[in-house]
């Protein structure tokens, strides 16, 4: 496993620290490997929404069209 040595603020290591101390993670190594997880996971799922947007075409609608769908689906929901 490799190791990293970084400085945050002080700022950003009391909220570490009370993540920490909260019981939700085991120590502030932890705690970044999750955010990496989490970044990895978020990134893969853009990924996938891109490219199901780049097969899905061209479509037919106008900007505006588009944007008309999008509030009448908000305004029914």
């Amino acid at each position: 496993m490799a190791t990293l040595s970084f400085n945050v603020s002080p700022q950003m290591n009391e909220y570490i620290e009370q993540r920490v101390a909260a019981g939700e993670f085991a120590d502030s190594d932890d705690y970044l490997r999750q955010l990496v997880r989490a970044d990895e996971a978020k990134l893969a799922w853009l990924r996938v929404e891109i490219q199901k947007g780049l097969d899905s075409g061209i479509s037919p609608l106008t900007v505006d069209e588009i944007i008309e769908q999008a509030f009448a689906k908000h305004e029914a929901a």
